[in-house]
């Protein structure tokens, strides 16, 4: 994948051409015994499909979708997915995701919380999918559970603001209505991994549209954490939170937006 990133444009389908399934194959098997990471296959498919679209087709081709699939699971996570989705050719988008089931979703998901993976940029993804009719498949896949899982192990407000933007409308009001069942500590931990000024955005522009329960919720775990935001944000997160919004300017969050959250 690195050699073809950098490879003049002849040389790649020189090399591409003496590539077949069975040499496809046998990498992706070492790739897999050597748990190389595969965190950076996307940029050489985003190389190669700006450059040379139907290069990219005889790549994905050439390994196939289960041989694909397979060293994702082995080596990747939900991240390594969701940007190879995105890059990938629209037909092999569809190839890719008809080998994709619940419990493969569930393992990459587990992978993903369990390796702390960085999620703020799946959104971009869920936009791409969109424009090419594979974004409601995915949500389906992963499910509202299976979403919430992920922003509470590893997300923050702003990745959950984000990823609600980009789903689909009736997936999004699912999502919000599972939030219901959340306790205080999973807000807390989403909340926990944020900034002052994201707990200010959610408080005042976003909560208000969730369930009452998801509410109470959310208050009493920004009451517990609420000082820690504080002391931790730096001048350009408190000045860049909502002042016109936010009373009593320059103390902790709580004290800050001391009152009731929108009913």
């Amino acid at each position: 994948f690195k050699i073809l990133e950098y490879a003049t444009p002849d040389f790649r389908t020189e090399l591409l051409d003496q590539l077949d399934e069975n040499m496809a194959q046998r990498l992706v098997d070492k790739t897999i015994a050597a748990g190389r990471s595969i965190g950076t296959l996307h940029l050489a498919m985003r190389e190669l499909g700006e450059s040379d679209a139907e290069l990219l087709a005889q790549l994905e081709r050439t390994i196939g979708a289960v041989q694909f699939l397979r060293l994702i699971v082995a080596n990747g996570t939900v991240y390594e997915l969701f940007k190879i989705l995105e890059y990938a050719t629209p037909d092999f988008r569809t190839e890719l995701l008809d080998q994709v089931d619940e419990n493969t979703v569930h393992r990459l998901l587990d992978k993903t919380i369990a390796a702390g993976r960085n999620i703020e940029s799946l959104h971009f993804t869920l936009g791409q999918l969109a424009r090419t009719n594979h974004r409601g498949r995915f949500e389906e896949l992963v499910g509202t559970s299976g979403w919430w899982r992920l922003v509470i192990g590893v997300g923050t407000l702003s990745g959950l603001s984000h990823l609600s933007e980009a789903m689909s409308n009736g997936f999004r009001r699912r999502m919000i209505s599972a939030s219901s069942t959340m306790a205080p500590a999973d807000w807390h931990q989403i909340l926990s991994r944020g900034l002052f000024f994201n707990a200010c955005t959610f408080a005042i522009g976003e909560i208000a549209s969730y369930p009452e329960a998801s509410r109470a919720a959310f208050q009493a775990a920004l009451e517990q954490t609420a000082d820690h935001l504080a002391a931790k944000a730096s001048w350009f997160d408190l000045n860049s939170s909502p002042p016109q919004r936010i009373p009593a300017w320059g103390r902790f969050f709580v004290r800050l937006c001391g009152r009731e959250l929108p009913p």
